[in-house]
């Protein structure tokens, strides 16, 4: 058995995309690096209009199955997100408990989660674009309490990110420190998420970041 790191990189032809195969080759080095599965998700299992992907992920265990996979744990990460190539193998981190990793003795959870989606997808949605809440972390948050579930707390190098928030993005006319990649000396894994739009917004941190650690 093998660990998996598990990439949702679905085409909506939004252009949203456009700079994931980034994120998606860094990710790759890293797992040949470690022995491990890489695994990019790039077909929807149902109508992504009515049932967004960032809900249809949690269809992981069925996917990483239908392709004949025998895993042990699994990291599923965002397609907006590169690692650095000596990031540590997280996997020896978890102690087996639910963190950013999952493994075979968390399937019920997730099949419990697949059902939450299915029968009140349409008031999830209802109450997401109510409240500006996000769909998906945010249910599983709630279903790790109400189910008890045991989780260990990687550090936050694993997944760093709210960069422009940190004051870790240099933005023209805006930042008054160097125009450098700091983030790189503040974790391992970079999330480029929560960027107001600007002329360098997350394909340009992606270009940027993938060609400074891999080129």
């Amino acid at each position: 058995m093998k660990n998996v790191v598990f990439i949702p990189n679905v085409d909506l032809g939004n252009g949203r995309s456009t700079p994931y195969h980034y994120s998606v080759k860094s990710w790759k080095n890293w797992c040949d690096k470690n022995d491990v599965i890489c695994l990019e998700w790039t077909e929807p299992i149902m109508d992504s209009d009515t049932f967004p992907i960032i809900m249809q992920r949690e269809w992981v265990f069925d996917i990483i199955e239908h392709n004949e996979i025998d895993y042990d744990q699994i990291a599923i990460v965002d397609a907006d997100t590169i690692v650095h190539p000596d990031c540590p193998n997280f996997f020896e981190e978890t102690n087996h408990n639910y963190s950013a990793v999952v493994n075979k003795k968390h399937k019920p959870f997730f099949d419990e989660i697949k059902d939450l989606y299915l029968n009140r997808g349409e008031e999830i949605k209802h109450y997401r674009d109510t409240i500006k809440a996000s769909t998906g972390q945010t249910m599983v948050n709630f279903m790790l309490k109400k189910n008890n579930i045991e989780v260990t707390k990687l550090p936050e190098g694993y997944n760093l990110q709210d960069l422009f928030r940190k004051n870790l993005l240099h933005i023209p006319n805006h930042s008054w420190f160097s125009d450098e990649l700091h983030f790189l000396n503040a974790g391992w894994v970079y999330h480029f998420n929560a960027i107001p739009q600007n002329d360098r917004h997350v394909s340009y941190w992606m270009e940027r970041t993938y060609n400074e650690l891999y080129k």
